[in-house]
């Protein structure tokens, strides 16, 4: 089963992020992009280690790769 990760604007300087698995929705967090980035990805790989089985390792290794560069 693959999964994706998506985002929805859902107030100004706030997406929402939800991983999508089965055809159903699954909110991860939301994020204010008025706040540090440090923060954001710090966040992501907390939640996303739930999902850990259901997403490529690819997908990580490149989600890990581009926190790291901030």
């Amino acid at each position: 089963m693959q999964a994706t990760v998506f985002c929805k604007t859902t107030a100004k300087a706030t997406q929402s992020f939800f991983v999508k698995v089965g055809g159903r929705e699954y909110f991860l967090f939301q994020q204010d992009f008025r706040k540090s980035n440090k923060e954001f990805f710090r966040k992501i790989f907390i939640y996303l280690g739930q999902y850990r089985d259901r997403m490529s390792q690819n997908l990580l290794a490149k989600m890990y790769q581009f926190s790291m560069k901030i």
